[in-house]
C-alpha cells in the first residue's frame, strides 16, 4: 500500500490496490490517472456516465477511482470512490448544478496578489467552501515586493483575524520557507486564486524545478494571463501534493447555509441579538448590527459582502432542495422566480 499512502490515500477500500488510481491531471472528457503500475490516460466508462445524477458523480481531479486496465497506458474509470472533501462552486449560467473544482483536499491555499487585489468577498466565498468541507484554509498574499505601504497586509489580518496568513514574494524569496510545513508527505493541498497570481512561480519554487509554465500580467490592466489551462496534481520531492487549478476569481459558493456563522460570526452573533427576529438591519429601532457599524466594530464593506453571500447561498439551497423533490426541471423552473423573490426580498 506504500504507493497509495505516497498519494495521499486516507482510508481503505474493499478493492484492490491493483485496480484504483488517483486523477492527477484533468482535461475534461480525458485524465491522467496514476496507478500501481505507473501513470495512464483513464476516459469514463459508459455505465458511470449513465449512472449519474449531474456532473458532481463523474471524476474530478484528486479523486480516487476504480479502474480497468485496457493496456499498459490505457484505462476505463467505472467508480469515483467516497471523496474525503471537495471544493465546490456553483456551475456557470442559470442552471443550478454543483462544479466540482478538486476532491480530497488537507489544504487550501487561496493566493491574493498584491498587484491586482482581489476583492475580499471573493476571499469570503472561498473560505465558505473550506469551512463546508472542513478543508483548512491558509491565505497567501502574494507579491508583496511591489507594495509602497504595508498597511494593506495590516488590513488583511484585521479583517481575517482567525485565518493563517502569509506574506510572500517569489522574486524576492520572502516568507517561502515558512510554508514549506505544509507539503509534507502525503498531504494534498490546492491552490486558488485569479490568473497571474504566481501560483505557478510557487510551485516551480516548492518543487526546486521549472515544471509549471509562468507568464506575466498584461501591462494595461494588470490581468493576469492563464497560465494553468487544466488542472495538475503535482507530486514533490517532500512528498507534498499541491493541485493547481485555472485562475479563478467570482465564483458562487456550493454550501450549507449554517457555514457562514463560521465566516461571519460576528455578524450572525450580532444578527441574534437585533430587537426583532425579522430585523433587515436597515432602520429598525434595537438593531444591534447597525450600532455595530456605526461604531466601527464591524465595517460597512464586511456586511454588504455577508448580505450579498447570504443571498446567494440560500437561493442555491432553496433549489436545490427542490431540484431533490421535483421530478422534472420543469417543477424547478415553475417556482425558481418565486423562490428568488421571496429570499431577495427578505433581505433587501
Amino acid at each position: 500500500m506504500g504507493w497509495l499512502n505516497k498519494l495521499g490515500w486516507f482510508e481503505y477500500s474493499k478493492f484492490p490496490e491493483e485496480d484504483v488510481g488517483r486523477i492527477i491531471t484533468d482535461y475534461g472528457k480525458r485524465f491522467k490517472v496514476v496507478t500501481k503500475d505507473g501513470i495512464k490516460t483513464g476516459v469514463i466508462a459508459g455505465n458511470l456516465l449513465n449512472r449519474a445524477l449531474d456532473n458532481s458523480d463523474l471524476p474530478c481531479i484528486g479523486d480516487w477511482v476504480k479502474i480497468n486496465n485496457v493496456s499498459d497506458d490505457e484505462c476505463v474509470i467505472t467508480y469515483v470512490l467516497k471523496r474525503k472533501n471537495k471544493i465546490s462552486r456553483k456551475c456557470r449560467g442559470r442552471k443550478v448544478e454543483e462544479q466540482i473544482i478538486a476532491a480530497n483536499i488537507d489544504y487550501a491555499f487561496i493566493i491574493i496578489p498584491m498587484d491586482n487585489i482581489t476583492s475580499k468577498i471573493n476571499v469570503d466565498k472561498f473560505l465558505l467552501i473550506c469551512r463546508n468541507e472542513n478543508i483548512t484554509p491558509i491565505l497567501l498574499l502574494s507579491k508583496i515586493d511591489v507594495l509602497e505601504d504595508l498597511q494593506v497586509i495590516k488590513d488583511f489580518k484585521t479583517y481575517y483575524k482567525n485565518i493563517k496568513i502569509f506574506p510572500i514574494s517569489t522574486t524576492k524569496l520572502i516568507g517561502i520557507e515558512k510554508l514549506k510545513i505544509y507539503f509534507n508527505y502525503n498531504k494534498t493541498s490546492v491552490f486558488i486564486g485569479p490568473s497571474g497570481a504566481g501560483k505557478s512561480t510557487l510551485i516551480n519554487y516548492l518543487a526546486g524545478k521549472n515544471i509549471m509554465k509562468t507568464n506575466s500580467v498584461s501591462g494595461k490592466d494588470l490581468r493576469g494571463r492563464h497560465t494553468t489551462t487544466f488542472k495538475n496534481l503535482i507530486i514533490l520531492d517532500s512528498g507534498g501534493l499541491i493541485i493547481d487549478t485555472p485562475g479563478l476569481i467570482n465564483v458562487i459558493p456550493w454550501c450549507e447555509d449554517n457555514v457562514l456563522e463560521d465566516v461571519y460570526d460576528d455578524i450572525e452573533d450580532l444578527v441574534k441579538m437585533c430587537k426583532f427576529r425579522n430585523c433587515t438591519h436597515t432602520n429598525e429601532p434595537g438593531c444591534m448590527v447597525r450600532e455595530a457599524i456605526k461604531s466601527g466594530v464591524i465595517s460597512q464593506d464586511k456586511f454588504n459582502n455577508y448580505i450579498k453571500i447570504k443571498k446567494e447561498v440560500e437561493y442555491i439551497n432553496s433549489v436545490h432542495r427542490f431540484k431533490g423533490n421535483s421530478s422534472t426541471w420543469e417543477d424547478i423552473e415553475n417556482i425558481r422566480k418565486t423562490q428568488k423573490e421571496k429570499i431577495y426580498r427578505k433581505h433587501k
